[in-house]
């Protein structure tokens, strides 16, 4: 036969609670896990945040260069396509809420040397540092 399981007898502390005699050494030690974990776990929402806002800005860099190429496809001469990407490309970053150090937009206009009825391709890539 085992013996019975033995508890230890409760205390009252000064505030009257009744403590076990244990849980005077764990006092203090939820607030001292709280320090050691806050700064980690900050710092892990900061990159998340940091990664999002990056992930953000490339999107709206893509979206200028594709609004770009797709207005410098209909412009009539190679000057034109490059002066209608540069202004489509501003509007959608500033559509978007990026504001840009210098907005550099490259238009590839090889495509509008090709005869009527062919097919050309217009490129154009932009660079936006913030």
């Amino acid at each position: 036969m085992t013996p019975p399981a033995v508890t230890p007898p409760a205390v009252t502390s000064p505030g009257g609670r009744r403590t076990r005699p244990d849980d005077r050494a764990e006092r203090g030690s939820t607030t001292l896990e709280l320090v050691v974990w806050a700064p980690g776990l900050l710092l892990v929402i900061g990159v998340l945040i940091v990664a999002g806002r990056v992930n953000s800005a490339n999107a709206a860099v893509e979206q200028a260069a594709t609004d770009a190429a797709r207005t410098a496809s209909s412009a009539r001469t190679a000057a034109g396509a490059r002066e209608l990407a540069r202004g489509s490309a501003e509007t959608t970053l500033a559509a978007q809420g990026l504001q840009c150090t210098t907005t550099t937009v490259i238009v590839d206009t090889s495509g509008f040397g090709t005869r009527p009825g062919q097919s050309a391709t217009v490129t154009a890539t932009v660079s936006c540092p913030v």
